[in-house]
């Protein structure tokens, strides 16, 4: 017996008192709203009691009304179980008081459908997928169970219908509005929370997928997805027979810049060419970074035409103004320009011919353009 005590207080700790932070506040709001759309339904009841002079009809539906507000209060403090186990109840008594009050031949087993998306709901409670699982089949079971007796008690104590035929026909409307409106707002706002989480994933996994193939400082590629775009611009190359060229740009004297003006400059002047090398390329043409003070462009053109590109590109870093702290700051880049041919059977030789163009610039005097002969 102490162990069943204890077993059943854990259940009553574990499943009756959720701490309010474990559950996701859009789900709190759907639960509020749908509990407002029942507090809704009952002062409906409640209206048809004082039309037709049912006092206790009247007064058990006031109680209602009244439970599902302190339902709702009781959201905020993570009593889900509980709320729900009194839902269930209240949805099974709410059948046989109408069959009571009303008679037979009103559509008492509609309210017992209500239980299906009510249980649906539960999928959402911040707990296990076995306890969810396992509550699913209890709320179906003691559905069946509830459904089985009213429909026994029915048969043995039959009321007549207490009410006039105008009266059921609005009962029954009342009652598909009822049992339709609150399974359309139960599927309504599931879907909405279901399809609001899916739209944060992916807005999150963009923003991962942004963050893993731009370069934090530049914004423009990183090494990583220049890579990989050049590794598909050359198998596109070889395969239709189409003319590819890359150009390698280093920056000169970076080092001393960095010395002479400090690094936050440094990164003033990388980002600053960024800009100048990503505003003058063919949209076409992936530009990143490559490492340190050098970047990378793939052309889908001849040696010439990419060596002519990189030359307008040389001019305009050389004559542009850069101006950091009130201190203008001299920047020139040599690149190094090559094609794909026999001698550059893969990217990465393709990548290693076009730094020795870059090395032969750099030796010959720097801020100039060297291709290949």
């Amino acid at each position: 017996m102490r162990r069943i005590k204890q077993a059943a207080g854990k259940i009553f700790d574990s499943g009756f008192s959720t701490p309010p932070g474990m559950f996701d506040r859009t789900v709190i709001f759907q639960l509020r709203l749908l509990l407002g759309y029942a507090a809704l339904v009952h002062s409906g009841f409640f209206l048809l009691g004082l039309i037709f002079f049912r006092s206790p009809f009247m007064i058990y539906h006031a109680a209602i009304v009244l439970g599902f507000f302190l339902f709702s209060k009781y959201i905020h403090s993570g009593n889900f179980i509980l709320i729900y186990c009194l839902t269930f109840v209240e949805i099974g008594v709410h059948s046989y008081i109408l069959y009571w009050f009303l008679g037979s031949m009103c559509a008492i087993e509609l309210y017992h459908l209500l239980l299906v998306p009510v249980a649906s709901y539960s999928l959402l409670l911040p707990y296990s997928k076995r306890f969810q699982t396992c509550f699913i089949i209890l709320a179906f079971v003691c559905n069946a169970a509830a459904y089985t007796v009213f429909l026994l008690i029915s048969q043995f104590y039959k009321r007549p219908l207490m009410v006039t035929e105008p009266v059921l026909t609005l009962f029954l409307v009342f009652s598909v509005v009822t049992v339709f409106g609150m399974s359309g707002l139960e599927t309504y706002f599931f879907l909405s929370h279901i399809i609001g989480d899916f739209r944060i994933v992916e807005g999150q996994k963009n923003d991962l997928s942004l963050k893993a193939s731009y370069d934090a400082l530049t914004k423009i590629y990183n090494r990583w997805e220049i890579s990989r775009r050049l590794d598909i611009a050359f198998e596109k190359s070889r395969k239709e027979d189409t003319p590819l060229s890359v150009c390698i740009g280093d920056l000169d004297n970076f080092k001393r810049i960095n010395d002479t003006f400090g690094h936050n400059a440094g990164d003033f002047i990388l980002k600053s060419v960024a800009q100048i090398l990503n505003a003058n390329v063919r949209r076409t043409d992936p530009l990143g970074r490559w490492g340190g003070e050098e970047f990378l462009l793939v052309m889908e053109a001849e040696a010439d035409v990419c060596y002519r590109r990189a030359e307008i590109l040389r001019k305009l870093i050389e004559e542009h103004l850069f101006v950091f702290d009130e201190k203008t700051i001299p920047v020139t880049i040599t690149f190094g320009v090559a094609s794909a041919g026999e001698t550059t059977d893969t990217s990465t030789a393709l990548v290693g011919l076009a730094d020795k163009m870059l090395y032969k610039g750099k030796k010959e005097g720097r801020n100039r353009t060297e291709h290949q002969s």
